[in-house]
């Protein structure tokens, strides 16, 4: 797949449709995507999207999202007013707890899981889906997100292809093998599928049958792989999720969780380390490749829509109202970890608040024309707004939460 969408592939603005694409790695970007939405929501955009697309940590956000709309009601202006409830509290409760991969009670007494555990194929990714299953969407089926009047997509790779798999109520996938109907496939299959590192956790095994495959362009030898698809991180196939959105139209709005290769001065060169790091720099090429060109698509008015960068500052979208965190503490939530590891309490009104400022800055710098009404900002967690502590809390947290969601 090209690192570079084909011009040929854009497509004029529509009037009604906007499209909400959310990458990055990990908790930290799903909680950077948590902050963008909660201001999206507030500007009465968010009940305006109709395709959403997701990898990596995005694939979390998503999940919950998709999971909890048929709940959420607009109010006249666009706003869901009980957004936080339904899926900003359930999304910082599980970013916030130790993923436990290894199979416990729940697993084994659980029919479904015997044939695996008693074959040994019990793997801690079947485990991921169940957790992401527990504490976050239930058993709910992709099919249940039909008629809702929006797409959701998760993205994952599928390493026998080496193409992008699509999760999706209408179709799962990809153009190689073809698509076939969702069927049992659950929400948190699809998450976790496009959320698992592939350095660390082994591919979500999704096995079909070959005759429920329709279409696919490869060869023979390459439909007979129906059988059974590797799958894991979607951003190697799309670092943005933006591939299949460049081909809708509409205003594409870009959140990424992602973050620049800092400076390793205590780098140790052996085997290990420089496979890791060599990684790391190769996959931030990559994605830096196509933030650039969508960035310059915008500039050029090729595409109308927002670039939201957890790596960009509020003063960088050239606003003399922007506010948020300043350079100096914006570089911390830039070397915050990445990956499943849990987010400390101290952390998450940090990443929060970043991605809400940035987006504020990014849809009025952009996207004025798309607003209706510009609600004053309401940081989500106001008591992390103080520039004199932030530092000393990230470097040394407290021994308690004093963190408080706004009212």
């Amino acid at each position: 797949m090209s690192a570079i969408a084909p011009a040929d592939r854009l497509k004029a603005p529509s009037a009604d449709r906007v499209v909400v694409c959310l990458a990055g790695s990990g908790f930290r970007a799903a909680l950077f995507h948590l902050g963008a939405l909660r201001r999206l929501n507030e500007l009465g955009l968010l009940s305006c999207v109709r395709s959403m697309h997701a990898v990596s940590g995005g694939s979390i956000v998503l999940g919950m999202l998709a999971s909890q709309w048929p709940y959420l009601e607009a109010d006249g202006r666009g706003r869901f007013l009980e957004f936080d409830h339904y899926v900003a509290d359930p999304i910082e409760q599980f970013v916030s707890r130790r993923l436990n991969l290894r199979p416990g009670v729940s697993t084994r007494i659980r029919p479904r899981n015997w044939r695996k555990l008693l074959a040994g194929q019990f793997t801690e990714t079947d485990r991921l889906v169940e957790l992401i299953e527990h504490r976050l969407v239930g058993r709910k089926r992709l099919t249940e997100l039909e008629d809702l009047g929006i797409e959701f997509h998760w993205h994952a790779t599928n390493l026998r292809t080496g193409g992008g798999w699509e999760f999706s109520a209408a179709r799962v996938g990809e153009s190689l093998l073809g698509y076939r109907w969702p069927d049992r496939t659950t929400i948190s299959e699809a998450i976790a599928a496009s959320l698992i590192e592939p350095a660390l956790l082994s591919p979500l095994v999704y096995r079909s049958n070959p005759d429920l495959f329709e279409g696919g362009s490869g060869d023979e030898s390459i439909l007979r792989m129906r059988r059974v698809a590797l799958l894991t991180d979607g951003a190697m196939q799309d670092p943005l999720a933006i591939d299949s959105a460049m081909s809708l139209g509409g205003t594409i709005v870009v959140c990424d969780g992602g973050s620049m290769v800092m400076p390793a001065e205590d780098y140790v060169d052996w085997i290990g380390n420089r496979l890791l790091r060599t990684m790391a720099i190769q996959q931030y090429r990559s994605v830096e490749l196509r933030r650039r060109w969508f960035v310059e698509a915008i500039r050029n008015q090729r595409i109308e829509g927002t670039y939201i960068g957890l790596s960009a500052h509020h003063a960088d979208y050239g606003l003399a109202d922007s506010t948020g965190y300043s350079v100096r503490v914006a570089e911390q939530i830039w070397q915050l970890p990445t990956g499943l590891e849990r987010m400390k309490q101290e952390t998450i009104p940090l990443v929060s608040n970043h991605g809400y400022t940035i987006a504020d800055a990014a849809v009025r710098r952009l996207l004025p024309h798309r607003l209706k009404y510009l609600p004053p900002l309401r940081l989500p967690f106001p008591d992390a707004g103080d520039e004199q502590t932030m530092s000393i809390r990230i470097e040394r947290p407290p021994a308690s939460d004093s963190f408080h969601r706004a009212a």
